[in-house]
């Protein structure tokens, strides 16, 4: 039998994100030798990608705007948003470093926005109390993703792309590299290293309705339960209230706040306020969580076919002068319809942020000795949910912390021996897999477990819909031996299904667990939050090929998730 093709570093990082790119960068600096995978090529298939097209935000305590914003107050603010739920050793750790990390960016070629006085030029958010968020993007043609991997290149880390990293090896109870199919070969690689960063990003495949890419599958979260890690609050998915849905558009992030503070009026196709009875705060705004409860309210009090929501411009008449709107990829949209009677856009809610993801710790060890997760696959930092302008303050610090604690982890073991046959075990099912000719097609496979999420898990959720979820992913579940992609479509998928569908499962099994409605998780037969709710966090392991639920108190990660560590 033909050996695997075994590659060796000290430091294997899966995903080349924002997240990713930030391990694979301080990897680099601390002098090891990294590894970087993705699954299309790097800096296009992650979320991080988006800001290619939309443009990205950083939220920061610079207190260039406003002399009385402090980290604290930054803090204090994204602990709230969290709804009890976040956890504050974890969330303390990301936004008391990112002030001094935007000096590391802007030395990579990150080239945020600049006011008139030479100092960054930061506006308001919503759930912000003061204005720090920072913005780059496409006003000056920067992707950050795009800037960090010619970083992390020109530090000297190798990169793998079109890999689909399908199984986390492990010897003496550690993580002791990973084993992936390569598209473009169509062959198994096994990759042996001192320590793994997972950073694969959240998961574009499991709604049919989303901002994610669809290579950001979910696979991640799958790949570490099934090596042993816990997964906490996976019930917890933030929707972005507002996202395009008109006909050939794709579904871009509308911003909901600025039209609101522009003078737009949301409606349901039936012509009513969707914020009428609400007392608005000018200066806090409303929240993407807020947001979202007062259009599934709207779609609960009042059924209707058309479930999307009208943003009327009618009286808008200025909308191209607002920098924001104006770099707006839906610009045109606004040029051509602001100001005329009845006209506006379409939105419609969207998975957005997968706020519940792997148990770390705030040095991002799991509880896989050897194993350290970052990024949006990791969970815990946000709670219930998550303002703007925090994601990739957690991407680029937690990245980077945890590229510095792999390094450190790997020179402290020695590497765990590990004989070729683990490898050829590992690559034994993909092989398989990858030469099946007919089967389940791996399409229907990812269109029946999107219509479980949306049918029965989506933006509001019941007992009735979850357990109809649930019946339908097991049947999925059962069909997954004859997984296949005989004609070549979604091959891409083919090998992370399995994995992906355990996210989704977790997803549904938490939500049947919080019996309650908190921040971005809305329970219609449970509206409202229990005081018991804020206490723990629902956590999932892989049991005997079986997931459990168990709860996990809040505050309690940062004391160590990882006891191998």
């Amino acid at each position: 039998m033909t050996p695997v093709e075994v590659v060796t570093c000290d430091v294997l990082v899966i995903g080349a994100g924002a997240a990713g790119l930030c391990a694979a960068l301080a990897g680099r600096e601390a002098g090891a030798r990294v590894v970087v995978t993705s699954v299309t090529a790097p800096h296009t298939g992650s979320a991080t990608a988006i800001t290619q097209v939309a443009g990205a935000f950083v939220a920061a305590a610079a207190a260039t705007t406003d002399p009385k914003d402090t980290v604290e107050a930054h803090l204090e603010d994204t602990l709230e948003a969290g709804r009890g739920l976040a956890e504050p050793a974890l969330a303390r750790h990301r936004v008391s470093r990112i002030v001094p990390f935007l000096g590391q960016l802007e030395a990579c070629g990150v080239r945020f926005t600049r006011a008139d006085h030479g100092g960054w030029l930061q506006f308001h958010s919503p759930g912000h109390r003061y204005p720090r968020t920072l913005a780059f993007g496409p006003a000056k043609g920067v992707s950050l993703a795009r800037v960090l991997a010619e970083a992390a290149t020109r530090a000297g880390a190798a990169s793998l792309s079109s890999l689909v990293v399908t199984d986390l090896v492990k010897a003496e109870g550690r993580v002791a590299g990973a084993v992936g199919w390569d598209l473009g070969r169509q062959r198994a690689i096994a990759i042996s290293a001192g320590a793994v960063v997972l950073a694969s990003g959240g998961a574009g495949l499991c709604y049919p309705r989303t901002g994610l890419p669809r290579p950001t599958a979910g696979a991640g979260f799958g790949l570490a339960v099934a090596a042993g890690c816990t997964l906490i609050d996976m019930e917890l998915v933030q929707w972005y209230p507002t996202a395009l849905a008109e006909p050939g558009e794709p579904a871009h992030l509308v911003h909901y706040d600025t039209l609101l503070r522009q003078g737009a009026v949301f409606r349901t196709a039936s012509g009513e306020d969707v914020l009428a009875s609400v007392t608005r705060d000018p200066e806090r705004g409303i929240t993407r969580d807020e947001m979202a409860r007062y259009i599934g309210r709207a779609r609960m009090a009042r059924p209707l076919a058309d479930s999307r929501i009208f943003i009327d411009v009618s009286d808008c008449t200025s909308l191209d002068e607002h920098p924001v709107l104006r770099a707006s990829p839906y610009a045109h949209l606004l040029r051509e319809r602001s100001g005329q009677p009845g006209r506006g856009l379409w939105v419609s809610p969207a998975a957005h942020y997968y706020l519940g993801g792997v148990a770390v710790d705030a040095s991002g060890a799991t509880d896989v000795p050897g194993l350290f997760a970052a990024g949006e696959v990791a969970g815990g930092c946000f709670g219930a949910n998550r303002l703007e302008g925090n994601a990739l303050t957690d991407c680029v610090v937690g990245g980077d912390e945890a590229g510095r604690a792999a390094v450190a982890w790997a020179r402290r073991h020695d590497r765990a021996p590990l004989h070729a046959d683990a490898w050829r075990d590992s690559a034994n099912p993909l092989e398989a897999l990858h030469a099946r000719r007919s089967g389940f097609r791996v399409a229907e496979a990812i269109e029946e477990l999107q219509g479980a999420l949306e049918a029965g898990a989506g933006l509001v959720r019941t007992a009735t819909g979850l357990a109809g979820a649930r019946a339908r992913l097991a049947r999925v579940r059962a069909d997954c031996e004859r997984l296949a992609a005989p004609d070549g479509q979604d091959v891409l998928h083919l090998a992370a299904f399995p994995h992906v569908l355990r996210a989704a499962e977790a997803i549904v099994l938490s939500s049947v667990a919080r019996e309650e409605s908190r921040g971005a998780f809305i329970r219609a037969d449970f509206p409202d939050e229990r005081a018991e709710g804020a206490d723990a966090h629902v956590a999932i392991r892989l049991v005997d090929d079986r997931l459990e639920v168990d709860r996990r108190p809040v505050g309690g990660l940062a004391s160590g998730v990882a006891a191998g560590t």
